[in-house]
Formats: C-alpha cells, sequence, structure tokens
C-alpha cells in the first residue's frame, strides 16, 4: 500500500476515534435491507457518537433503553440504546460508544457506555409530520427513533394488544404505544397534537409518547390556519382556512392583523365564509393603522362544528405583474369564557403570490408616483418610473426607447439582456441630458427572446406638462 493512502487512512481513524460518528451517519441509508428494511451502514461496527443528548428513558420499563438525539431536528437525528452498561441524566449532553446492530428492522446501539459531558437539560424540538407522509415506508425510517410531532388527530376506537389507533381527517391511522407510559384515551378523545419516538417495531412503525404531556388535547390554541390563494380575472382572493372547530369550545369570534405590498396589490374587501353566519351575523371591524390592518369578526353566536372552514376571504385588484406579497401577524380566536386562543404556527397562512404573464408579450406600466398617471412634469423634478419587460423564465434582448410625435427617437434608456421585469425611472431628458419639451411622447419596449428569436413589442403614450406660469 503506498505510503500516501497509509497516512490517509490513519489520519481518517484518527479523527473518528477522536470525534466520533454523528447519529446521521449511522441511521441514513437508501439502501432497503430484507423485507423492506434499511440496515445501517455501520452494523457490527463499533462507534463512537459525540455531543448528543438523551432524549427518552426508559423505554419498555428499563432505564437501561433509551434513545439519544442529535441536538437539531431533522432527519435520522434519533437512535435507540439497547441494554446501555452506563446511564446519564435525561437531556444530558453525552459521548456513546457501543456496537451498531439491528434488531426486528431496527438500528439500535447496544451495549452502549455512556459518558455524561454536561448535565443540561438539552432540549430537542419535534419534527412535525403527517399521516400521509408516515404511509411511505422509506419516508418513516428517516424519523426511526426521533421526536416526532402529528396534528390534529383523533382516537377512533381501535386497539390492538397495547396500542391505540389514532386517525387524521383522511382516516389515516397511526399506532401510539406504550413504551414509555400507559395512555388511555376515552371515546371520540381529539388531540391538538400528539408527540413521541417513532419506533419499528419489526412491522410497522409506531410513535411512542413518553408522558402525558406529549398528548395534548385539542383547543382553539392548537388549530392550524393555512391560507389558499386564487387569481380570478385581476383579483386576487386569499382564502383564510382553519383545521376542524368543534362547537363545544363555544369559539365566537376570531382577530388578525395583516400587511402588504401595495405596489403590487389594493385591499379591496372580504367576504366571510362561515356557513350558517356569513348571511345573519356578518359583523367585522377593520382598523388601519402604520400600514397595518386588523380585521375582527365576532357574530355575537358560537360557532357551529366546521370541517376545515374557510372563515375569511380576503379580496385584493392585482395591480401589477410580480411578486406580491400578504403577511399575517396576531391569529387569535375568542371564546364564550372570554379566552383568547393566539395560534403559535402561521407558516402555512403567509401568502407569495407571483402574478406572471398570461400570455407571451412585452410588457409596460408607466407611472408617476405622486398620481399613479403616465404624466409627468420634469420641470418639477417629477420622475416617471417605467415598468418594464418579458415573463419571467426567459432571457431577452430589451430596448426601451422614447420616440415624439413625429417618430423621431429622442432617447433610449434601456439597451441590454434581460431576464423578467426591470425598471427605469425617467427625469424627462433626452440623449443630450436636455428637458425634453412640453408634449406627448410614445414609450416602445421591444423584447427579442435570444432563444427563439421571437420578437414582441408594446408601447404607451407620456405626456410631459408644461411650466406653470
Amino acid at each position: 500500500m503506498p505510503k500516501r493512502v497509509i497516512i490517509i487512512f490513519f489520519l481518517v481513524a484518527l479523527f473518528q476515534a477522536a470525534f466520533g460518528q454523528t447519529i446521521s451517519e449511522i441511521q441514513q441509508t437508501n439502501e432497503p435491507g430484507d423485507n423492506g428494511t434499511y440496515p445501517s451502514p455501520y452494523e457490527g461496527q463499533e462507534v463512537t457518537i459525540s455531543n448528543v443528548t438523551i432524549g427518552a428513558k426508559g423505554f419498555d420499563g428499563s432505564d437501561s433503553n433509551m434513545f439519544a438525539f442529535d441536538l437539531n431536528p431533522g432527519l435520522w437525528n434519533g437512535i435507540y440504546l439497547s441494554n446501555a452498561v452506563s446511564s446519564a441524566n435525561l437531556n444530558a449532553l453525552v459521548t456513546i460508544t457501543g456496537t451498531v446492530s439491528e434488531n426486528s428492522g431496527m438500528t439500535e446501539i447496544t451495549n452502549a457506555v455512556i459518558t455524561q459531558v454536561a448535565p443540561g437539560p438539552y432540549d430537542t424540538a419535534s419534527n412535525i409530520v403527517t399521516l400521509e407522509q408516515m404511509q411511505d415506508g422509506a419516508f418513516a425510517e428517516q424519523y426511526e427513533s426521533c421526536l416526532v410531532k402529528i396534528n390534529n388527530l383523533s382516537y377512533n376506537g381501535n386497539t390492538e394488544g397495547n396500542y391505540w389507533f389514532a386517525s387524521d381527517l383522511d382516516n389515516n391511522e397511526v399506532r401510539i404505544g406504550s413504551g414509555f407510559f400507559d395512555s388511555t384515551p376515552g371515546d371520540g378523545d381529539e388531540f391538538g397534537s400528539i408527540s413521541g419516538i417513532l419506533v419499528y417495531d419489526g412491522t410497522n412503525f409506531v410513535v411512542h409518547p413518553r408522558n402525558n404531556d406529549d398528548l395534548v388535547p385539542s383547543t382553539p390554541g392548537t388549530l392550524a390556519v393555512v391560507s389558499e390563494e386564487e387569481k380570478m380575472g385581476n383579483k386576487l382572493y386569499v382564502h383564510i382556512k382553519s383545521s376542524n372547530i368543534k362547537d363545544y369550545w363555544e369559539i365566537n369570534g376570531f382577530a388578525f392583523n395583516f400587511t402588504y405590498n401595495d405596489e403590487f396589490l389594493d385591499y379591496q374587501n372580504y367576504e366571510i365564509g362561515l356557513p350558517g353566519l356569513a348571511d345573519t351575523h356578518g359583523q367585522v371591524d377593520e382598523n388601519l393603522e402604520e400600514d397595518v390592518y386588523t380585521i375582527s369578526y365576532n357574530p355575537g353566536v358560537n360557532f357551529a362544528s366546521y370541517e376545515t372552514p374557510t372563515l375569511i376571504t380576503l379580496i385584493f385588484d392585482i395591480k401589477e405583474y410580480g411578486l406580491a406579497n400578504v403577511n399575517f401577524s396576531n391569529f387569535r380566536f375568542f371564546d364564550n369564557a372570554q379566552n383568547t386562543w393566539t395560534i403559535a404556527d402561521l407558516s402555512g397562512l403567509n401568502v407569495s403570490f407571483n402574478n406572471t404573464y398570461n400570455d407571451k408579450e412585452a410588457y409596460l406600466s408607466i407611472k408617476n408616483s405622486n398620481n399613479t398617471k403616465n404624466i409627468f412634469n420634469p420641470y418639477h423634478n417629477e420622475r416617471l418610473t417605467m415598468k418594464y419587460g418579458f415573463k419571467p423564465g426567459y432571457s431577452t434582448k430589451t430596448i426601451v426607447r422614447i420616440y415624439d410625435l413625429k417618430g423621431r427617437l429622442v432617447y433610449t434608456p434601456v439597451n441590454k439582456v434581460h431576464n423578467g421585469l426591470g425598471e427605469y425611472v425617467w427625469d424627462g431628458r433626452d440623449k443630450n441630458r436636455e428637458l425634453v419639451d412640453i408634449g406627448t411622447y410614445i414609450c416602445q419596449v421591444e423584447v427579442v427572446v435570444r432563444e427563439t428569436g421571437d420578437k414582441y413589442v408594446t408601447d404607451q403614450p407620456i405626456v410631459v406638462a408644461g411650466q406653470l406660469k
């Protein structure tokens, strides 16, 4: 073996001995084994894992059976420690040495020696997954031995041995196990979320809650609120929807704040979407303060039970082509007992709407920022903003020309290779940097698609207003 290869091999071995592997390196694989399981590429090897935390202890009643997590949530970040020969505090920072093995399709480290580095606590956030995703064994494998959270479930009344079953709105099922504690839901129990360690039992993936806190009862505070946008003509409709609402919560209102970029959108009005309330109880308060809109809906009666209802639809006029944003904050529900339930996760609510061209055409928009028209007075230092271009995704040669009414070229402000929309602010001066005369001019945009040679042209008038006497 060449000397250089020996040195590299020695350095790699020395690095692994000093710093160890990560949980992800030990767990991650896309090579299926027997019966569709995914054995670790380190199976049979002794490994050392540094800087991980003990996320759960006492699995199957034994303190020597526990789960270790990387400090950050994500794929492949958990592993099972079977029959550990030493222990550490829950949520402590540790180093682990042991042998990688496979047991009924589940990767584990056996006979682990655990050295506590720091007492902690070092908490790890849950990985949020859906039951639809969990139907894919390859997807679920990525979260084996990880802490997962599944939202909006209900006990469906089915049990099997030490398992009970929870379902989502689409009747997908998940097994809930008793590896850490024995939970016994009642008929019709609903959960805002169920968290736990995802374990493969040789046949199925099972979620094992660590304690009763991992079973979060369904309340208005656990509602998921999302938006769906719909473009019709020059209107943008933003439908705000929630997960299932229960009548026994006695919700009687909601409120939220939103902002939007008024360069592209103009807010018009709203429509209440809750069946049975929209027509007879339409009491909505709107307030605008420092560009922040507040909308409150208090119909004076309790909400009925709804399955994934549209709460309200916001209606905007679309003013320009481009990327329009609607951002929401402080979304909250109110109940009959004067409680306020603030929704913590609004990640599915914010809107980023890209209003692109429906047809191949050159685009031109000319506006004076003072009056939104294509009229300006450069003698008073007014400016015109010209937006020009072609629909995104095409490399174009773009030329913007300004002509007088006799067809004479006055100025060429833009002549370049371009993609999408661009912007030029014209101060009313010609190619010699002299102010143009009072009158009407024509702004023309010519776009040539470089890949095909296709040419598109559009134009609009510009009015240069006179000086005040």
